[in-house]
């Protein structure tokens, strides 16, 4: 298992998750390099599974985690989604709704939990990303 990111505007980095301490991640300057350059994510890849968790930085403490297993997983609390922000995923305009948002400590607790249970952390709530009721759409177009 291995946590993908952009340590520089130039450099993406792969480490062995397993010898990551994920809370670095948060802090600066790590934070500004990988939620900045590259693809703007933490991608913590299974390899040759379908597994992987993707957290993208959305604001102070908030972040949204995307999962890709058995199906296209978010996190969802269940609120209104008429509150929403507008980031990149990928290069790309995205939208994501605050209700999809996570803290800090809940993004690092899912990726510990998922690097070492290879699963998706059941203290989230967790919802098909095509079931949130989201009227503004997650894509522009």
């Amino acid at each position: 298992m291995k946590i993908i990111f952009a340590a520089t505007n130039t450099e993406i980095k792969e480490l062995d998750a397993h010898d990551v301490d994920f809370s670095l991640f948060f802090d600066e300057p790590i934070l500004s390099c990988w939620s900045t350059y590259g693809n703007g994510q933490l991608h913590l890849d299974g390899g040759d599974e379908i597994l992987s968790l993707s957290v993208e930085y959305v604001g102070p403490n908030q972040y949204f985690l995307d999962w890709h297993y058995d199906g296209r997983m978010v996190p969802y609390d269940g609120s209104s989604c008429d509150e929403y922000r507008n980031i990149e995923m990928g290069g790309d305009p995205f939208r994501v709704p605050l209700a999809c948002t996570v803290d800090t400590h809940t993004a690092i607790r899912a990726l510990t939990y998922s690097t070492k249970y290879r699963q998706r952390d059941p203290q989230i709530n967790w919802e098909l990303m095509d079931n949130v009721p989201f009227s503004a759409n997650w894509y522009d177009g």
